[in-house]
């Protein structure tokens, strides 16, 4: 497995997001200490915001499934039977 560089670009695959510590070797800083983060271009900055609007979608749709189902428990009285 090579690591992401300028010259091994990789691609952007939402389930497979990490934490990394500042402390981590491979964390590189500028002269004023602040770390230096890459940003993605082209195709693979493309796909990302293509799986953020997926993402984004099935979030949305769940919400309005959600709030479907609660009005009609709302608009829906519960029956109750006696035998």
């Amino acid at each position: 497995r090579r690591a992401m560089t300028a010259r091994h670009t990789g691609a952007f695959v939402a389930a497979r997001r990490i934490t990394v510590s500042l402390d981590h070797p491979d964390i590189v800083c500028n002269r004023a200490g602040t770390p230096i983060i890459g940003h993605l271009v082209g195709a693979s900055f493309d796909r990302m915001n293509a799986v953020r609007a997926r993402i984004q979608a099935i979030a949305d749709m769940r919400r309005e499934k959600l709030e479907r189902r609660a009005a009609q428990r709302r608009r829906t009285p519960q029956q109750l039977s006696l035998f």
